[in-house]
This record gives structure tokens, sequence and C-alpha cells, in this order.
């Protein structure tokens, strides 16, 4: 065999020997060289350790992060209901705290225009309402007119008085103009008031009043009739049994259906009526035929059939001379003549002067 080396025996070139005292601290140096190299390296790789355990944890929680913000809409809902409803029950209760502060601030003024502004507001709510139902039933069917009536009339036929109302059979009822039919209606010279009353659904019922001829006027050949008004109902020939105004002042021209007496007769026609008035307290106004009212001073009223005329001056005292009238007439009866009353009775006597 070969001789062994003995390392620690043997001297190399440029190391030192370890048993020599120069070789032991070199060695000693080496090693301690070596330690700290050691301890470096192992601190550097615990240092990395860390940093590396840091950086895992950091991506975890970031990784952990994400998630939560992928997976927890749905549960980050629940927290945000929670805040609306405590803001919501927040403001509620400084609603209720503001509305208790404002009733407690209310004072009895106020309070009384309260309740006016709501009974206002009920009734302008009642007015429209009953505002609707009444445009509701304007256009209905129901209300269409299926018949129309007439009553008070006896000189103008019913048929007249329809056509002169211009209202149809199927018009709707509310649609009928009052104003205009009366007015239409009174364009009749006959017709003096109507009154229009629906008889709902479908009734109309047209209630008129008639002027009645008094009197009349001679025109020509043939008579106005005239009634106490002085309105002038109806130019005919055909002569009816009233007394004949002797003695107007209205013109031919003016003479027309429909037309007044002017002012100047009117003011007669007072005393006229008071002479009708007075012969029927004396119970001859059937004898009655003419008056004569050309002279204010002097009225003269005419018994044809009895051919007698009496003097009534101005009519003051008529129904004293009325009775006289009548005395006379029966005592002289069948004997054409004038009586006179238009002389102060308290003075003298009334007397009949025959025609010769």
């Amino acid at each position: 065999m070969g001789k062994t080396f003995n390392l620690d025996e043997e001297v190399i070139i440029g190391m030192p020997n370890s048993k020599s005292p120069k070789g032991k601290k070199q060695q000693n140096k080496a090693k301690s060289n070596a330690n700290k190299k050691a301890s470096t390296n192992k601190n550097a790789n615990a240092n990395k350790k860390t940093s590396e355990n840091e950086k895992s944890n950091v991506n975890k929680k970031e990784s952990a992060n994400k998630k939560k913000a992928a997976t927890g809409k749905n549960t980050n809902k629940k927290p945000s209901n929670n805040i609306g409803q405590n803001r919501k029950q927040k403001v509620t209760s400084q609603i209720k705290e503001n509305v208790k502060t404002n009733k407690k601030e209310v004072t009895p003024e106020q309070q009384r225009k309260r309740k006016i502004i709501y009974k206002i507001l009920k009734i302008v709510i009642i007015i429209l309402i009953l505002l609707v139902a009444i445009l509701l039933t304007m256009f209905s069917p129901l209300f269409n007119i299926k018949e129309i009536k007439v009553s008070g009339n006896s000189k103008i036929s019913a048929e007249t008085i329809i056509s002169l109302s211009k209202i149809q059979v199927g018009q709707n009822i509310y649609k009928v103009n009052d104003g205009k039919v009366e007015q239409a209606l009174k364009e009749n010279a006959y017709i003096e008031k109507v009154k229009i009353e629906r008889a709902l659904p479908s009734i109309i019922e047209l209630k008129v009043e008639e002027r009645v001829a008094t009197f009349m006027l001679e025109y020509g050949n043939s008579y106005v009739y005239l009634n106490n008004q002085g309105y002038m109902l109806e130019i005919s020939d055909q002569k009816l049994e009233v007394p004949i105004i002797q003695g107007a002042q209205v013109l031919d021209e003016d003479i027309k259906e429909g037309n007044r007496l002017p002012k100047e007769d009117l003011q007669k026609m007072e005393l006229v009526l008071k002479i009708v008035e007075a012969t029927k307290q004396a119970g001859i106004l059937n004898l009655l035929t003419k008056i004569d009212i050309s002279d204010e001073t002097n009225y003269k009223a005419m018994f044809e059939t009895e051919r007698k005329v009496a003097h009534l001056g101005d009519c003051a005292n008529l129904v004293n001379k009325m009775k006289f009238v009548q005395e006379i007439i029966e005592d002289q009866k069948n004997i054409p003549g004038e009586i006179f009353v238009n002389i102060n009775l308290n003075e003298r006597d009334p007397y009949f002067r025959s025609q010769v």
C-alpha cells in the first residue's frame, strides 16, 4: 500500500500549517469568516422568506378583497337598506316633531280660517260634480224630447205655438234655450208670458198667458184689436163685441200687430179703463159700444143700441155719474138723445136732451 498523507503533517505551499500557531490563527480566522458568511446567508434567507411570506399574505388579502368585491354586492345591500331605513326613520321622526310643533303653534283664528277653506273646497267640489253630471246628461239620448205639451192657450193653436218655439222632437231637453223660446213666442202679439217646464226625462211643456182683446180701433174697413195695455194684437175685418175707441192719436203707419199705442193714447187708456169699470158696476157694460177720447175735458160713452151718448166730462166722480146714466137710459128707453153728467152734481142734477 502506498503511503497515506496526513494533511496536518504535510506542508503545502501557500497553506499554513494547522499545528503551527500562525496556522491555527489563520484557521480560526477562516472559520470565523465562514461562520459570519453562514449567519449572513441564514439572515438573508430568513429575510427572503419573511418578505415572500408578506408578499403572499398581501396577495391573499388582495385576492380575498377582490372576491368580496365580486361576490359581496348582495351582502352590501343589507347594510345600505339599513342605512336608508334609519334615514327614513329619522326624517319621519323629524316630520312628526315638526307637525307636533306646528299643531301647538296653530291659533284659534288659523283654525277658523282652515275650517272656512275646507267648507269652500267642499262646495267647489260639489259644484264641479254637479256640472259634470249635467254635461253628461246633456249628451245622453235618454233626455231627448219625445213630447211637447202646450197649456194656457185659447186664441192661438198649440200647433202654432210649437212652430213658433222652434222646439223639435228628438232634441235634447237640456239644449232648449228658454230665453230664445220665450223671445220667439212673444213675436206673436197675443202671447204675453211664457213659462217652460221640463218633465224629465223627455217631456217639455209650454205654459203661455195670452193677451185678450178688450177694445178696438177703426182702421179703414177693418179693426185693430187692443188689449188693456194698448198692445195691437191683430188687424181683422171681423168686428168683436168690445167697445171701439175713437179719437186715438196713433198714426196709420204705426198700426202694426205687436206695436203699442203712443204715450198720449196710453195715458188716456187709464181713464178708458175707469169708464169701463164704472159702467160694469152700473150694470150697463153690455150696452157700451164706443168711447170717444178726442177731448180730454169731455170723454163720451156711446150706447148705440139705445141711441144715446153720455157726456162724462173729465171723468171725475165716475161711479156716481154712471149711475145717473143708467137711470136715464131706463127712463128714456127707445128715445135717442144725449145724457149730460159732465156737470157739478152738487149744484145741478144730470139731464137728458132728446134728439130732434
